[in-house]
């Protein structure tokens, strides 16, 4: 189940957030009144440096996977890869709304689901020619181990090395047939290889993710996991893990766990593994549901992204006001009132 996120270390960088991405917004501007100049490019790179450290240190990897993604297209519009047109300047608007859209909800005690992110990530990446699957934003806790239940049988055979080769090769056998005709049959198949060298495993870290791999395998069964175009390469992760030599070091593979989980929380849980792996890993709400997703990635306007633009000055303008108020400046209390009042003929626009 997901969590709520912890407030308390983004209200602490969240101002400086907001100054760093204010001072981009105003950057690309510039470029757009001249074209001619992306000097102001290399300030909004060092800006979203500022930002994907911040965002870091608060833990939140999919708003750093953003952040990091704007920075970077703004280092290939300066080398001339990549043309610093107005579409190009105007994803980067949008995704730059759709980060303190999130932002701001994750203050009002929404929970962080990084996914809500992917199509804004997803644009920029293929802006670039890069491609981005959904798992690489799904973060679950992969230090979780098995239960001490699931069951390892340790024999002779797990050291002879002709063992771990049948099965690999059982494996392969297996998904050749899934590729040619998926099948639950050829699925099963496919997870008692993975269950055999399981049993034979007393390392947690090995036991662990051999466990949720046979899971996985018995998920591709079910159409709409069969359909994901990340599940053969996830496939062919699992056939490499088989060989021997990984098995036998004490290091994790979180990245593939974190594949293997992502996959696992789409899926049904049609049998008793599936539904044992997704309540020991918590999967139940751990993805965004489709109309919270909808509304962070819809496509934002011409006039609505003005309006968040100039959203966001009147809230500096305002916080600025507040804070010479709160010493007592009662001069202030005019201009806190006009920004108000500003604010109020925006707010329209973004219904």
């Amino acid at each position: 189940m997901a969590e709520d996120f912890d407030i308390g270390p983004l209200t602490w960088v969240k101002d400086e957030i907001n100054l760093s991405l204010k001072n981009v917004l105003e950057n690309l501007d510039a470029i757009e009144q001249n074209k001619e100049n992306l000097a102001p490019l290399k300030f909004s790179e060092t800006y979203l440096y500022q930002v994907t450290g911040a965002l870091d240190m608060v833990g939140l990897q999919g708003c750093k996977r953003l952040s990091s993604e704007l920075g970077i297209l703004c280092d290939r519009i300066q080398k001339a890869e990549i043309e610093a047109s107005s579409d190009t300047l105007n994803l980067m608007r949008d995704a730059i709304a759709t980060l303190s859209s999130y932002l701001s909800a994750l203050l009002n005690g929404a929970q962080d689901q990084p996914l809500i992110l992917f199509s804004a990530i997803q644009k920029l990446c293929s802006l670039q020619g890069k491609t981005i699957e959904e798992s690489e934003l799904f973060f679950p806790d992969t230090s979780i181990r098995a239960p001490k239940s699931v069951l390892n049988e340790q024999s002779d055979e797990a050291a002879n090395p002709l063992f771990y080769a049948s099965q690999r090769s059982n494996f392969q056998q297996s998904l050749l047939q899934w590729l040619k005709a998926p099948s639950q049959q050829s699925a099963n198949a496919m997870a008692q290889a993975m269950h055999r060298v399981q049993l034979q495993q007393t390392k947690p870290v090995h036991k662990t993710l051999l466990w949720v791999s046979s899971a996985f395998l018995e998920t591709l069964g079910q159409a709409e996991i069969a359909a994901k175009p990340g599940v053969k390469k996830i496939c062919r992760k699992l056939d490499q893990y088989l060989r021997n030599a990984e098995l036998e070091s004490n290091k994790s593979n979180d990245a593939l766990m974190r594949d293997l989980l992502y996959y696992l929380a789409l899926s049904e849980p049609t049998n008793p593994l599936i539904s044992a792996v997704k309540d020991t890993f918590e999967l139940e709400g751990t993805l965004p549901n489709q109309a919270l997703s909808t509304m962070f990635n819809r496509v934002v306007n011409d006039e609505a992204r003005d309006a968040v633009q100039t959203l966001l000055y009147i809230v500096d303008g305002l916080k600025v006001a507040w804070a010479k108020i709160a010493e007592k400046d009662t001069a202030e209390f005019a201009s806190f009132d006009q920004k108000l009042a500003q604010s109020t003929t925006v707010m329209p626009v973004l219904d």
